[in-house]
């Protein structure tokens, strides 16, 4: 569950997508990927913060298919925005250092993704930075959906189906909150 700007809304996990995606659509498709070499393309903060969802969706993806190698280039991408959006203190190099520590462990290689991503949250939410909050929430929201319907188009299985269709509250909920964002902020829609 999400709060932004007073509204209580759930959004799955970009982690727990790829969990689903593993078990009911089949093999790791580095295709569907966002391109970390792409991070400087990013010129606004808008266009950072979406991004940084998006690369971060797509760490976790390749973590949980044990990508290792192509994780460490999703780690630094998302270091790299943290840094131009302030909240560096995120995915700093200690945790850099800590995930090729654990390169052989897949459990411990998420719960530091996700730790580095709660850190961040809370940071963003302590110095009233829901806008940040909520485009990083965007990105890493319309990455996993992307990759549902990439591997739905391939597999036809029904319980991705339906992940997809039960997404619409989401929306809709993310449709309300850039509505009555500010419209002064380079980060609104």
């Amino acid at each position: 569950n999400a709060t932004l700007n007073g509204k209580v809304f759930s959004i799955p996990s970009p982690i727990e997508t790829a969990l689903l995606l593993k078990s009911k659509g089949g093999a790791f498709d580095g295709s569907i990927l966002n391109d970390p070499d792409n991070v400087d393309n990013y010129t606004t903060a808008s266009k950072k913060a979406l991004a940084m969802g998006i690369y971060g969706t797509d760490l976790g993806y390749s973590t949980i298919y044990d990508q290792n190698q192509q994780s460490v280039g999703y780690i630094k991408a998302v270091k790299k925005l943290s840094n131009d959006l302030g909240i560096s203190g995120a995915f700093d190099e200690k945790l850099t250092e800590r995930f090729m520590e654990n390169g052989n462990n897949q459990d411990s290689l998420l719960s530091l993704v996700s730790e580095a991503y709660s850190n961040g949250d809370k940071f963003l939410k302590d110095n009233k930075r829901d806008d940040v909050a909520i485009k990083i929430l965007t990105g890493g929201w319309i990455e996993s959906i992307y990759f549902a319907g990439e591997v739905c188009k391939k597999s036809k299985n029904q319980e991705i189906m339906n992940r997809i269709g039960e997404q619409k509250p989401t929306l809709q909920n993310l449709l309300s909150i850039y509505r009555s964002s500010e419209p002064t902020s380079d980060l609104t829609m």
